[in-house]
């Protein structure tokens, strides 16, 4: 007997509740898990599964995070940003969570990711840190450092190097190794402590252009070189970098009377850091892999000048290759005339900074021609330089340091760091799967009796951002639900349970109910819960009616594509909001609810049912829960009626089995998830069949 035959016999009476036990005694006697199109020979079919008792079923795990953030001198740094990437951005990585360094300089936190995932990219816009880094994931855990101690400058120098260079009038101070560390390095390292990096990202801020975010250092007036009045020794140290490019830097020197206004009217250059770059990682942000080696207080001395000089400063623009200076893109000056673009409004390139309280000059400069683009952020590089007597270099005319970071909410967390700047209640986004993917729910709707596992009765694809405050409790949740296919028979809805009270809840917005399925409390969650239900919808043939009588949304070949429907809820959490432990991880206990009936739900492998389940089901047909061992939704053969993909999924067509379109199920099931985590994908030729899988 054909599935459509027994639908139109019970279709009439609206699968109420004692029809639906009929329904499905003769489902199952009629074996609705024989399928259309033969499985594979080389492929077991579901039911010939060896599956472990506790599998779980589960594409993604739970992480501990534990990254850490010290200065130079190994203090912590606080209220750094941490986020993590799914990869680099640059090479399509998207922001997934994250949050700031506690008191202690560590951001500590427990997030769910994909089992396939072997790396995370962590990163910070903290200047005076290296921007990111690739971590691996081991076992259940994700450990890291930014910043910290150095190694004295002794640990770098290398007997070999090069003294001259092919350039006319350039030469370098001194050898260097093949990573372009000077070994005229000073022998031990300057400070450059939390208060110091405090005042940098206040300054200079990451991505913030200084032409709007500190029109003041670029004025007229504003000194571009190192004017001497008195006879001094002068030292520079370097601090940090953002550039994307491997840059040199070297300077020059004429009488402060008469600046060059041609290239050619200078005598000579004398290369400083003939690699600006920093140790651990490459400028891209992947683990270094011939990138750079300076440590924050790496110390050069320039040397001892006359009353009357001026030092100017010039970058090399990505002038390091092939263990050397040269062929750089262009050059770029403190002395703006000599500077290529035909604006004299975009010839500056440095800023220079009096910090009184440190008796230094910070110098900070942007790499790129502002006539082609660049952020305009200005730290690029970012170095100090100190003269003996402290008073040599002239700072007439030159901006002070900016010691307070812009706080337009109050709520202590600086506007560059803040997603919402202008909301005290609001700090920081943290997303699941990430700001711009989906992750997926598929089910299965004739428990407690088998269906035909191609998991489209209904998939739900998903992304939640739980809003945090300041204190990193979660105030707000925001649910983005597209109902992408609807392959049931059966008026099904979805909800999801919280792992909070009701009364923790102050509203729930967003939702679609229409059929007087569930009564709500005043604050939109289920009634007579104990922990908080969202009911998104009550009827997904609501949200995606079937184009025909017998025929699925989304489901059959040939049959006209639906447009997939899209929910957006707001759970808003009582004022102040809650830890992020007590909020959990989203999809948090995705359920639905079969048929009408608010007594049957169907959740993920022993996911818990709610309050509103009797539980007289369980046990009967092919359902082998045992709640006294915590044990739900699984078969005798430790088969699920849903399952969560941690990606965009691809599903099945009507009566395909999981299995006969996705090659390397079997593996992953039969391995408990340690082969293949990344079943799902199309990562690789042979992991699926593609006919069996559901196109429009």
């Amino acid at each position: 007997m054909r599935l459509n035959n027994i639908i139109q016999k019970v279709k009439s009476a609206a699968f109420a509740s004692l029809f639906f036990v009929v329904f499905l005694f003769l489902l199952v006697s009629c074996n609705k898990n024989k399928q259309d199109d033969p499985v594979p020979v080389d492929q077991k079919t579901m039911d010939q599964l060896v599956v472990d008792r506790n599998f779980k079923w589960a594409t993604t795990k739970e992480v501990s995070f534990s990254i850490a953030a010290r200065d130079n001198m190994d203090n912590p740094l606080v209220n750094v940003r941490i986020m993590i990437y799914s990869a680099h951005p640059d090479s399509g990585g998207t922001y997934m969570f994250g949050g700031v360094t506690d008191a202690s300089g560590a951001w500590n936190d427990t997030q769910p990711i994909p089992t396939s995932m072997r790396n995370v990219h962590v990163s910070t816009d903290y200047v005076g840190l290296v921007r990111g880094v690739v971590l691996p994931v081991t076992g259940n855990t994700v450990t890291g450092l930014f910043g910290g101690k150095a190694p004295e400058p002794s640990h770098f120098k290398s007997g070999g190097g090069i003294y001259k260079s092919t350039m006319t009038g350039v030469y370098y101070m001194g050898t260097y190794n093949n990573l372009g560390v000077p070994n005229y390095l000073e022998p031990v390292n300057d400070p450059v402590e939390a208060a110091l990096l405090n005042d940098l990202n206040a300054s200079l801020p990451e991505r913030q252009p200084v032409p709007t975010y500190h029109p003041e250092y670029l004025a007229n007036t504003t000194p571009d070189n190192l004017a001497l009045t008195e006879l001094c020794d002068v030292w520079i140290t370097y601090i940090t970098e953002g550039a994307g490019w491997y840059n040199a830097l070297g300077f020059f020197t004429f009488n402060t009377a008469t600046p060059p206004t041609n290239p050619n009217q200078i005598d000579s250059i004398k290369i400083i850091f003939p690699n600006l770059s920093n140790t651990g990682v490459n400028s891209s942000g992947t683990n270094y892999k011939g990138g750079g080696g300076l440590y924050p207080g790496n110390k050069v001395y320039l040397g001892r000048f006359p009353a009357g000089k001026t030092i100017g400063l010039v970058i090399f623009a990505n002038g390091w290759k092939n263990n050397a200076v040269g062929n750089e893109s262009y050059r770029l000056y403190s002395v703006q005339a000599l500077n290529p673009e035909t604006n004299p409004l975009l010839r500056k390139h440095t800023v220079l900074l009096k910090d009184p309280t440190r008796h230094s000059i910070l110098f900070g400069f942007e790499d790129q021609r502002r006539d082609q683009g660049g952020d305009q952020d200005f730290n690029d590089g970012i170095l100090y330089i100190k003269a003996n007597p402290v008073t040599a270099i002239s700072t007439d005319g030159m901006p002070t340091i900016t010691t307070t970071q812009p706080d337009g909410d109050g709520d202590g967390v600086p506007d560059v760091f803040d997603d919402y700047p202008t909301d005290p209640t609001k700090a920081y986004d943290n997303w699941y799967p990430s700001k711009t993917t989906y992750s997926t729910l598929a089910f299965e709707d004739l428990w407690p009796g088998k269906g035909d596992y191609d998991f489209n009765d209904l998939v739900i694809s998903y992304r939640f951002n739980q809003i945090t405050n300041a204190n990193s409790k979660v105030v707000q949740v925001k649910a983005e639900l597209i109902t992408e296919a609807m392959g049931a028979y059966l008026h099904n809805a979805f909800a999801f349970q919280l792992p909070v009270t009701p009364d923790q809840v102050a509203s729930v917005s967003g939702y679609s109910l229409k059929h007087n399925l569930v009564t709500l409390s005043a604050n939109g969650t289920e009634a007579g819960q104990s922990k908080a239900v969202v009911v998104v919808y009550d009827d997904a043939y609501d949200r995606l009616p079937p184009p025909g009588i017998g025929v699925g949304s989304n489901t059959e070949k040939g049959a006209p594509y639906i447009t997939p429907d899209t929910l957006r809820l707001t759970i808003n959490y009582n004022a102040g909001g809650i830890s992020a432990s007590q909020a959990g991880t989203p999809p948090y206990n995705p359920f639905i609810i079969v048929g009408g009936n608010r007594n049957r739900e169907v959740h993920l492998s022993d996911y818990l049912p709610t309050d509103l389940v009797n539980g007289s089901d369980f046990g009967t047909y092919d359902d082998d829960s045992r709640p006294d061992q915590n044990r739900y939704y699984k078969t005798k053969t430790n088969l699920p009626w849903a399952i969560h993909i941690a990606g965009k999924f691809s599903y099945v067509y009507e009566r395909q089995a999981v299995n006969t379109g996705y090659m390397k199920f079997n593996q992953w099931a039969e391995s408990s998830g340690t082969s293949y985590p990344d079943w799902y994908s199309n990562t690789a030729s042979g992991y699926r069949d593609n006919s069996k899988i559901y196109t429009h």
